[in-house]
């Protein structure tokens, strides 16, 4: 979280892993693992059932259960919806339910943050689906890129992201598919990042240009303008030119300013208490190494989060003279 402060207008906030500086890359680098998996990019719609009762009793049986599925679903009653998806019969299961059934298993395990079972199910639900619609085939590459990021696949979780995108009925689904890429793409560490640039195809290899270009800002600020600049050049057609990451905008607009303020938002107490003074002292130090190196550092305040709310630490940051407040 960045806030840029003001006396008078509200803090701006925005979910970022990485700033400009380098001696707050770190604490950012930290705090983007701890968002937790991403989700399909467009809200997902409630599964209802309207049907008649199936004459023969042992297909009604298995569309009662699929219907007690979805109520649990609804209920956000997540591991009991799956217990009884996995006893359903595909046999038994009328083809038209299988979508159903397949969303209802995926839904759930995702919740549950269980990527290999919900690659399991996808797969065993898929089996006698008939030809999907668009908006299906949108939220099958949802699911499955979700899937594969909690397993650790991440080539297979990027390629379903994207063609997430390719599958879009809209620019709305489409800017939602490439909103989600890029989240997905910050939780994975560059290492992975750079391999990962030399299996993909053209256009995702664009977007993992763009996330490398952005980590710049870790040990090299002052060349994040002239990477990214090089990146349109290199990339003038590419998706991303129109749907460019928002944090990408302010990065750039904070490059051009210097901060000589910086507040810190970090617990003191507490069972998070230990980490953050690691991350403390790995920001001291990245401040104490850009002096060194010549490079501009700004003053760094640090601001106890236990049991303080989020307005009365803004307070105290603006009566310190804070410019921006991470944390």
């Amino acid at each position: 979280m960045i806030l840029k402060l003001s006396a008078y207008n509200k803090p701006y906030f925005l979910q970022l892993g990485f700033y400009r500086l380098g001696l707050v890359c770190l604490l950012l680098l930290a705090l983007a693992g701890c968002s937790g998996k991403v989700t399909e990019a467009p809200p997902k719609q409630e599964v209802t059932s309207q049907r008649t009762t199936h004459p023969n009793p042992e297909v009604e049986s298995q569309l009662v259960r699929l219907d007690a599925a979805n109520i649990l679903t609804q209920q956000q009653r997540h591991q009991e919806s799956l217990d009884l998806i996995q006893t359903l019969q595909l046999g038994l299961l009328p083809n038209k339910y299988h979508w159903q059934a397949l969303e209802l298993a995926a839904m759930n395990s995702l919740a549950l943050d269980n990527g290999w079972q919900a690659l399991r199910l996808i797969e065993h639900f898929s089996q006698a689906l008939p030809s999907l619609s668009r908006q299906q085939q949108y939220q099958l590459f949802g699911y499955r890129a979700d899937a594969f990021l909690l397993t650790g696949f991440y080539s297979n979780a990027l390629e379903n992201r994207h063609n997430q995108a390719r599958a879009a009925l809209n620019k709305q689904q489409q800017k939602a598919a490439y909103q989600a890429l890029w989240l997905n793409m910050q939780q994975i560490n560059s290492e992975t990042l750079l391999s990962l640039q030399k299996q993909s195809q053209t256009l995702l290899q664009g977007w993992i240009d763009l996330a490398l270009v952005r980590r710049t800002v870790v040990d090299h600020p002052e060349l994040f303008v002239a990477r990214l600049d090089q990146w349109h050049n290199t990339w003038p057609r590419h998706p991303a030119q129109a749907f460019m990451p928002e944090e990408m905008q302010l990065l750039v607009k904070l490059s051009e300013k210097q901060i000589v303020h910086l507040g810190v938002f970090l617990p003191e107490t507490g069972p998070l208490a230990d980490p953050a003074s690691v991350l403390r002292d790995a920001l001291i130090a990245r401040q104490l190494d850009a002096l060194k190196q010549g490079y501009p550092a700004p003053k760094i305040t640090f601001f106890n989060t236990q049991g303080a709310s989020l307005d009365e630490l803004y307070t105290q940051a603006i009566a310190a003279g804070v410019e921006v407040v991470i944390g």
